[in-house]
């Protein structure tokens, strides 16, 4: 898959060691992978660059670079970095950031530009909730929702229900995430996860849902 790209503007805080410049950008980030596992990958004097390779493979690249930052201090500091699909990295780092990767009806993990499911952020005190997005899940497109928040009520046109009997006219994904299996109704207004005989109805957003 791709990689996606990003170069910082440098705006402060530079290292005596180019080591210091990922373990601080990345220290807080799960889904680049622990810091601790970049490793040095090739020098050229005022930069270096670190891979992230689970398993061998590079999913992740962050370039040091030896320079000044705007208040005239000179140092290393993290110039740019690129990063796979989320689903290319392990399920350990995935799941630690609170991304669940689905995978095809061979197994393998699915790329968040197709599917995605996510828990909310602690900081609405949405952690309980899962949302579940198809084509990238932009914010202002639908997202299907598992687990009940009262004062969100009126984002959905029905409840959050467990337990149910799977409808005859559910359509087949081909997703699994875990055990689940995913289908949807013949409208797209709600998400049916579990087994053939027993599932989870997740209803879809009627508006935007952002947290802020």
């Amino acid at each position: 898959m791709g990689y996606n790209s990003f170069t910082a503007k440098h705006e402060g805080g530079v290292f005596a060691t180019p080591r210091d410049a990922p373990d601080d950008a990345l220290g807080n980030t799960g889904l680049s992978g622990p810091a601790e596992d970049y490793r040095e990958a090739a020098e050229t004097g005022e930069r270096m660059l670190y891979t992230y390779q689970p398993e061998g493979v590079t999913v992740a690249a962050m370039v040091a670079h030896l320079g000044s930052s705007i208040d005239g201090s000179s140092g290393w500091y993290a110039e740019s970095w690129a990063r796979c699909d989320d689903a290319e990295f392990p399920d350990s780092v995935t799941r630690a950031a609170g991304v669940l990767i689905w995978t095809d009806s061979a197994g393998r993990r699915v790329s968040t530009s197709e599917i995605v499911a996510y828990h909310g952020p602690r900081h609405c005190d949405w952690q309980h909730l899962t949302f579940l997005s198809l084509g990238g899940g932009g914010p202002e497109e639908p997202s299907w929702v598992a687990g009940d928040r009262p004062d969100l009520d009126d984002y959905f046109d029905e409840p959050y229900r467990e337990n149910l009997p799977l409808p005859k006219d559910a359509v087949d994904t081909g997703y699994n995430l875990g055990a689940d299996h995913l289908w949807l109704s013949p409208d797209r207004r709600r998400a049916y996860v579990g087994t053939p005989t027993q599932v989870d109805l997740w209803p879809r957003t009627n508006k935007p849902l952002m947290c802020a």
